[in-house]
């Protein structure tokens, strides 16, 4: 409208309200001083004119614009106690409807929590959120929003989200109590906190923590058969992928793909072996069990220190100190507990058809196994002719792809 008034395409304004035209004082000044050159006369059905030619005039329109402005603050602040409010009593507010529930917020709808659970397990398992994604597309599961197929995207950030575990977020924070406990949701958790967590911590390994994050399977991961330095991607030459290894004018040069499937297939063999089982971390579910236990024991003591200090009695030294102690102690339990690779290994090893859950492993967690399993060195060959077995077919040569088993 604004451009339409400098343009000189409208003669007149008129609105229902002024408070329908402008709700801060700086949008009517704005108003004036494109309407007052051009002599653009203002009325409102409920006031009458308003004269913004004269000084008069235009003062009763800040008054009225400062009256609407204050309303307008007022709402917003009733808004946001109401909202608060809500929040402290772990009530469900907004007009969204979550993926998991009905549009109350709150009751729970079977089909999409059945996929949710699933979708849990399946990251544990070490499958890609592209795969899961479009398992979910393929039974006609929508977001609940906009109706769009799932994306790897949002479907993490689904998986993120803390409602899952029944834990009640205002503004991006965990809704606490006034002893500092989160507060009960009204909603039914759909999955359990510490599964919850879990997947966090899968989805947190695999995001890329910086640009160009490595998407290639062993770089990084092998080394050099000649020097032992690790091997890093090396571009690609006729559009086909390289390993290099990283030091200056480094030994192995190879082209990537044929090498990546041959240690995929020496993987699988392993896991297709009776005794695939043994692979799996002697940490049993009871062991991690215990662990977690000592780690939410540990954190009990440290909150009671960190009490202890805030009320006085605690002195600074003493914190530090005891600080400082429970950090290693919950340092070395931490370490215990299985690394993200490790559930899709234990996957891998009890799968029926090794192959079809290795290839639907996201890279990220492929990689980890690797690294799990293996120490895997390229030796530099020189020629093709070593390089391959069958250099048509791209046959890698054993003997230049050098294999130790870590298990």
């Amino acid at each position: 409208m604004l451009a339409d008034i400098e343009a000189g395409a409208i003669e007149a304004v008129l609105v229902w309200h002024v408070d329908r035209l402008y709700r801060r004082t700086t949008e009517l000044e704005e108003f004036i001083a494109i309407c007052q050159p051009r002599n653009v006369p203002t009325y409102t059905v409920q006031s009458g004119p308003l004269d913004l030619a004269t000084p008069s005039g235009r003062m009763v329109a800040r008054t009225l614009g400062s009256v609407s402005q204050y309303e307008s603050e007022q709402k917003a602040e009733r808004q946001r106690r109401a909202n608060q409010q809500r929040a402290e009593a772990g009530r469900h507010f907004g007009t969204r409807r979550p993926f998991g529930f009905e549009l109350d917020g709150v009751t729970p709808r079977p089909d999409e929590v059945e996929a949710i659970r699933s979708g849990c397990a399946d990251v544990l398992a070490g499958k890609s959120l592209a795969s899961i994604a479009r398992g979910w597309n393929s039974r006609g599961l929508v977001t609940p929003q906009a109706g769009n197929p799932w994306t790897s995207t949002v479907l993490r950030r689904t998986l993120s989200t803390e409602r899952l575990a029944g834990i009640k977020t205002y503004r991006g924070e965990v809704v606490r109590d006034s002893s500092g406990e989160p507060v009960e949701a009204a909603w039914p958790a759909l999955v359990d906190l510490e599964t919850w967590r879990s997947v966090q911590a899968v989805l947190s390994a695999r995001a890329p923590s910086w640009p160009g994050a490595s998407r290639q399977l062993l770089s990084g991961v092998a080394r050099c058969g000649a020097c032992d330095a690790p091997i890093h991607s090396g571009g690609a030459r006729n559009g086909r992928r390289r390993y290099r290894c990283s030091q200056k004018g480094g030994h192995a040069y190879r082209e990537a793909e044929p090498v990546d499937n041959y240690v995929g297939e020496v993987v699988i063999a392993r896991l297709n072996r009776p005794d695939a089982i043994e692979l799996i971390s002697s940490a049993d579910a009871n062991d991690v069990s215990e662990v977690q236990r000592d780690i939410r024991a540990l954190n009990v003591r440290r909150d009671a220190i960190a009490e202890g200090f805030a009320d006085g009695s605690v002195s600074l030294s003493q914190f530090k100190a005891a600080n400082a102690r429970l950090s290693a102690r919950m340092q070395e339990l931490e370490a215990k507990v299985p690394t993200p690779g490790l559930p899709a290994l234990a996957h891998l090893a009890t799968a029926r058809d090794p192959r079809e859950v290795w290839g639907s492993l996201d890279i990220d967690v492929r990689r980890q196994v690797i690294d799990v399993l293996m120490v895997v060195r390229l030796v530099p060959v020189g020629t093709k002719e070593r390089a391959y077995l069958d250099v048509e077919a791209r046959i890698v040569n054993p003997e230049t792809v050098q294999i130790a088993w870590r298990v």
